[in-house]
């Protein structure tokens, strides 16, 4: 129901929406840095890194939301139409 909700709002709200996807994808960003080259730190950071790459993500994304839609809706099309036209090709990797 809450992921009913959030959609809706998301939705409606289409820049907030980009924000929220873009702090999210920070705070993985982050931790897959983190998994990288600071695994001997603290835990502590990598709560304190991930919180403050989303914030910082959020911004931006809000800001240049329309980019942003521009941008994915181009790269997910484009898997589309290729992942498209390789089943009915054929011989194309999974």
């Amino acid at each position: 129901m809450a992921g009913i909700i959030a959609g809706i709002l998301m939705s409606w709200f289409y820049q907030i929406g980009i924000g929220l996807a873009t702090a999210g994808g920070g705070a993985i960003l982050f931790m897959i840095f983190y998994d990288t080259f600071l695994q001997d730190t603290p835990i502590f950071i990598l709560y304190i890194g991930m919180g403050l790459t989303a914030i910082i993500l959020f911004i931006i994304g809000f800001w240049i939301s329309n980019y942003i839609l521009i941008i994915i809706t181009s790269l997910v099309g484009s898997y589309m139409i290729a992942r498209g036209s390789s089943v009915f090709i054929g011989g194309f990797p999974n």
